[in-house]
């Protein structure tokens, strides 16, 4: 088997521009995503605290990350992606959870 990349396949583009029937999709609960720290990963650089734009997320005294504010946090991302170990995770949880 040879090497294959995205580049090798032509998908057509689905372009639908009439209305819309059927069911409707229907959310229960809203979901609301929060970074989740992975401190064995995590080397404290405190580059996630940083970068926030909410400042969202604070640093114990060891320089270990926590969420600080969470009703703050816009799940942007920008943590994520700036952690160059990979130690952030933006989770799932369900709105009415105190997790």
């Amino acid at each position: 088997m040879g090497h294959y990349s995205r580049l090798n396949y032509n998908f057509p583009a689905l372009i639908y521009n009439g209305p819309v029937t059927g069911t409707a999709r229907v959310k229960t609960k809203k979901q609301r995503r929060r970074p989740s720290f992975d401190l064995v990963r995590c080397k404290r650089c405190s580059i996630c605290c940083h970068f926030c734009p909410e400042g969202a997320i604070g640093l114990h005294p060891d320089g270990t990350p926590y969420l600080l504010e969470p009703e703050a946090c816009r799940a942007c991302r920008l943590c994520e992606d700036m952690c160059p170990d990979w130690a952030i995770c933006l989770r799932s949880e369900q709105a009415g959870d105190a997790s």
